[in-house]
């Protein structure tokens, strides 16, 4: 039972942290909407950091309460351009944190 009360603890640290960043708020009224879903997502904690050994519950546990807590990302970046095109576009656009002398080419070597 110990362990389990250890897992609650962490919990309520988790959800003491949630509210803090103001992900979950910090006042609800009981039986509510806002209060249920604060009951679930410390249950989901408490299964991910509670005692046993069956991984793929711990793990479906952390991704429900990541997915339900963090938000998704403002905007989505493509990064598909080849070593070619990079390199292109690094020697043709002029940088302005490199002083001028970085930009002359050198002589070739004799």
């Amino acid at each position: 039972m110990a362990l389990w009360d250890t897992a609650g603890k962490i919990a309520d640290t988790i959800i003491g942290a949630l509210e803090a960043d103001g992900v979950l708020p910090e006042g609800v009224i009981p039986d509510s909407d806002d209060a249920v879903a604060k009951a679930c997502l410390r249950e989901l904690a408490v299964i991910a950091f509670g005692p046993g050994k069956d991984q793929r519950t711990k793990l479906m546990a952390l991704h429900a309460l990541l997915k339900y807590t963090k938000g998704p990302p403002a905007c989505r970046l493509d990064y598909t351009v080849t070593a070619e095109e990079w390199l292109r576009k690094a020697t043709q656009e002029p940088r302005s944190d490199l002083p001028p002398s970085a930009l002359q080419e050198s002589a070739p070597a004799k």
